[in-house]
C-alpha cells in the first residue's frame, strides 16, 4: 500500500463515488488485453482520451492521466489524476482503441 492508496481510503468523496457505482448493474470484466493497454498507458503516464458511460448512462469524454487501476468489491476502476473515477466496464474507448475489440 502506498501514500496514494491511503489518501484514497480516507477520501469520503471517492468512497461515495465507489458506492454509487456499486449500486449500478453487475460488473462485466473487461478483457485482459484491454486491461494491459490501460496498465501500459498508466505506467508510461501518457495522456489518455477516455470515452465512457457515466452513472446516468450518458456518453462522456475526458482527457487525463491514469493515476491508478484498482479493484473494489470485485469491480475494477480507473482513477484519473483529476479525481474522476470510472468503472472499467463503462469504458467505450481509450485513445481511439475501442474496449470491445479485444479478447
Amino acid at each position: 500500500i502506498n501514500r496514494h492508496d491511503i489518501e484514497l481510503l480516507f477520501n469520503p468523496e471517492l468512497f461515495k463515488a465507489i458506492n454509487s457505482f456499486l449500486t449500478m448493474n453487475d460488473y462485466t470484466p473487461i478483457s485482459c488485453s484491454f486491461y494491459d493497454i490501460l496498465e501500459s498507458i498508466a505506467t508510461k503516464r501518457e495522456l489518455a482520451i477516455i470515452e465512457y458511460f457515466d452513472e446516468a448512462k450518458q456518453q462522456m469524454s475526458v482527457t487525463g492521466k491514469i493515476q491508478n487501476l484498482f479493484t473494489q468489491e470485485k469491480v475494477e476502476y480507473m482513477h484519473l489524476e483529476q479525481g474522476l473515477l470510472i468503472r472499467l466496464d463503462n469504458i467505450i474507448a481509450v485513445n481511439g482503441m475501442r474496449a470491445g475489440n479485444y479478447c
